[in-house]
């Protein structure tokens, strides 16, 4: 899976948010807030990884048990892909 190229990631006051491109402007009914992590994920996404891969560049990067990881990282691929921003 990897990330399509109708987004950019911003760090706007300290918040991480993703902003989906249509045309020339931003989309501010998909716009997804997300944390470090979630910034990590996605700077992660940019390279074709399988879930196995992301898993364990996010399981190395941040102390997390890896119950919890699972977890969080399916609901924040969820988001990505209901948003239209990944390729699977």
């Amino acid at each position: 899976m990897k990330i399509k190229d109708n987004s950019i990631l911003k760090n706007i006051a300290g918040e991480y948010v993703i902003l989906p491109l249509n045309s020339y402007a931003v989309s501010l009914d998909v716009i997804l807030k997300t944390n470090e992590v979630g910034a990590f994920i996605y700077n992660s996404l940019k390279d074709d990884l399988t879930y196995d891969e992301l898993f364990k560049l996010v399981y190395d990067e941040f102390e997390v048990d890896a119950k919890t990881l699972d977890k969080d990282l399916h609901e924040f691929i969820n988001s990505l892909r209901k948003k239209g921003l990944l390729d699977d």
